[in-house]
Order: C-alpha cells, then structure tokens, then sequence
C-alpha cells in the first residue's frame, strides 16, 4: 500500500502544488501525494505551472483545495503531512496534528518577488529544493512510520537549510 503525503501551505497555488506533483513523479511507485491551502486561491500561480510544465510535468489533476477536505471521513487517508511554510500553522497544524504526523519544510514563498524575471528564478530555485528534499523523502527506509516519519522529514528540512 503507497503511503499517503499531504503538502501544505497557505494558498495552495506554488510550493505545495509544485511538491505533490514532483513527490508523485519522484516516488509515484511508494508514495501518493496531494497538496492543500488553508485559503486556497482559484488556480495554479502561472509562474509554478510554467516551471513545472518546463520540467516535464502535467498540471492534470492539480488545483488548489482546501485543507479542510482531509479531515473528511470522505477524504483519503494521510500517512503525513509537510508544512511548506511558516504561515502553514495556526488552526490547520492544530487540526491536522490531531489526525496524522506533521513535517515542517520552511520554504519561502517565490510569488513574493518583485519582478517577472526574479520570480522565475526563485519558482525555479524552490523547485530544485523542493526536489532534493522529496529525493530524501523517497530515500528514508520503508519502516519509518508515524512520529518518527515526521521527524527524519523534518531533519531533511534541516540539513538542506545548513546545505545552502
């Protein structure tokens, strides 16, 4: 059975939709990954969607959703959940911890950029990261469950951040 991760962030229209798509492409065979946002926008930042469509990847089945629907009895079943930024807490991590691990991955956010050109290059840059760190993930050993998924996910974090 794949273990489930859930990406999150505060819009759910870069980083955490960049995220699941990379962790389903990486680790697809292991892992099934969804993305969510605590005030989710209508669409997919353009400039994530282009980087993404630059790597090869498909924007089917990617749109921004609230987090809210994962803890319907309805939704899936979470193994993790990974905190993509440091506005992801609040009422959603209290929530969420209740259900399942959560991971925390501080990632800036590069739709705050100031101009088209820096904001490519930043969208690009996440991405690279956000692909090593997903490459960890594939990599921890299969019998890390639970808590102790959370933290060596969280340590990944840590180790890219000294990395830099």
């Amino acid at each position: 059975m794949k273990r489930t991760v859930l990406f999150l962030c505060s819009f759910n229209i870069g980083r955490s939709i960049m995220a699941e798509s990379l962790l389903n492409a990486i680790g697809g065979d292991v892992f099934e990954a969804y993305s969510a946002g605590e005030a989710p926008k209508s669409a997919i930042h353009p400039q994530a969607a282009a980087t993404l469509l630059n790597h090869g990847h498909s924007l089917s089945g990617l749109n921004p959703k609230s987090w809210q629907s994962f803890l319907a009895a309805s939704g899936p079943s979470i193994d993790l959940a990974i905190t993509l930024c440091n506005n992801a807490e609040g009422e959603m991590c209290m929530a969420l911890s209740e259900r399942f691990p959560v991971a925390h991955w501080d990632i800036p956010d590069p739709a705050l950029a100031t101009s088209e050109a820096e904001r490519a290059q930043l969208f690009e840059l996440v991405y690279q990261n956000l692909k090593h760190l997903i490459e960890g993930l594939t990599d921890l050993p299969e019998d890390y469950f639970g808590q102790r998924l959370a933290d060596a996910v969280t340590r990944l974090g840590f180790i890219c951040d000294a990395a830099e």
